[in-house]
């Protein structure tokens, strides 16, 4: 195990020790632990220290949670500890990694901030005035008392505006008597945490917000803090199409394009209705790179994308699985298998029509295709995708511009529904 860091600070008996597991799992902690965040061991145990730290201390749990997994020392990070009386508690957050048999793990310590004089205090607010969390206080009647920079950007009011205003204020009208609930309710010795509703920003939007809010032991009053959950699950929708689409055509990526052929294959395995799978090679798109350099190379490919669009029916999918390679997936075909063929090897027309001719400067591009048809789960989707990838390499080596289509693995179950 790494050595507490030097400049950590200095241990007494009243700082707070814990051994973590991975995910910062507290698998023990010391007596002054307990004592300082008000909490007894039973509440931490088993359970990830990053829960405990208030939500204006996010910053604080990202930084322990990277340098666990990555075996680094923390030193002196100012975080908020909220106890279970409600109390804001200011803390120190010290780290000592080390690599455990079920993964990283370390010892965690917390010191109270010695917060002594006016010089302290001023540290300490201004670590809750910049912090990116939306902190907040009122006074037991819920008229506001304090309001940070965090607020202020949620909810777009300055601290001169919410001064003296009722929390109800963030509230449309008609939702206006939530702030009173949640106010008794913590008066009444009942427990809030993140708790997810809804209020209105300045400009009259509605806001999606999780909120703690804790009884203030040292005045009578109320402290909250919070966060935007409306803004996290944009964030979350970001990362899911990007890593459902292709960055450059917007068109489904590889994954999403296996994700939606195995619900295809299903379906086909059920109502006995056929599939068509279409690989599409651009032809000599190597030159327009090589000639008119990658910039051109993109216009090509997002020309393509639009010309395929609107060859399909809105129920096929359109993938672009890398480089220049483009698929087609045609679901739910006729149930008459020579029927089905047809269609796929018409619609195969319609893409060499649109794609017979691309032009980059001097570049010229034409596409092969090639085309397997599947009734039924027979085969993988990886063998599925090969079949229509060895189809379009029989086009491209018959001369280009051109489709070949591969006959199909028929599964035996979809037999007797084709023959229907």
């Amino acid at each position: 195990m790494q050595g507490i860091p030097s400049n950590a600070g200095d241990y007494t008996p009243q700082s707070g020790i814990f051994t973590l597991g991975p995910d910062a799992c507290v698998l023990s902690l010391n007596a002054a632990a307990e004592r300082l965040l008000g909490t007894g061991a039973a509440e931490l145990l088993g359970r990830s220290l990053l829960e405990r730290f208030a939500s204006a201390a996010s910053r604080s749990r990202l930084q322990l949670s990277d340098c666990l997994r990555e075996g680094q020392p923390l030193a002196d990070v100012p975080a908020t500890w909220v106890d279970a009386a409600g109390q804001a508690l200011p803390v120190l957050l010290n780290l000592a990694p080390m690599l455990g048999p079920a993964g990283p793990s370390g010892l965690a310590v917390l010191s109270a901030c010695r917060v002594h004089g006016a010089a302290g205090l001023s540290h300490f607010k201004s670590i809750v005035r910049s912090s990116a969390e939306a902190i907040l206080s009122c006074d037991e009647d819920g008229a506001i008392a304090s309001w940070n920079e965090g607020a202020e950007a949620l909810y777009g009011y300055s601290e001169r505006e919410m001064l003296g205003q009722p929390l109800a204020a963030l509230y449309a009208p008609e939702r206006r008597g939530e702030a009173a609930q949640l106010l008794a309710h913590v008066r009444n010795g009942g427990q809030l945490r993140d708790f997810v509703t809804c209020r209105q920003h300045r400009d009259g939007h509605e806001v999606e917000v999780s909120l703690s809010l804790f009884r203030l032991q040292s005045s009578a009053g109320f402290s909250e803090f919070t966060h935007d959950t409306g803004a996290i699950r944009r964030r979350m929708g970001v990362l899911l199409s990007w890593a459902l689409e292709d960055p450059l055509t917007r068109l489904a990526n590889r994954r999403a394009l296996l994700d939606r052929l195995g619900v295809a294959m299903r379906k086909s395995e059920r109502t006995g209705l056929p599939g068509a799978l279409l690989f599409i090679d651009l032809d000599d798109f190597k030159q327009v790179n090589d000639c008119q350099g990658h910039e051109a190379g993109d216009e090509v490919l997002l020309e393509v994308a639009r010309r395929l669009r609107v060859l399909v029916r809105d129920a096929d999918t359109v993938a672009r699985i890398g480089g220049d390679e483009f698929v087609v997936l045609l679901d739910a075909l006729e149930s008459d298998f020579n029927a089905a063929q047809s269609h796929a090897e018409a619609v195969a027309a319609k893409l060499l029509d649109a794609l017979g001719r691309i032009e980059a400067g001097a570049a010229v591009c034409s596409a092969s295709v090639g085309v397997t048809l599947f009734a039924g789960q027979t085969l993988s989707r990886e063998q599925l995708m090969a079949r229509a990838d060895t189809a379009m390499y029989q086009a491209k080596t018959s001369g280009k511009n051109r489709a070949h289509v591969l006959a199909p693995f028929i599964s035996p179950r979809a037999l007797p529904a084709l023959a229907s």
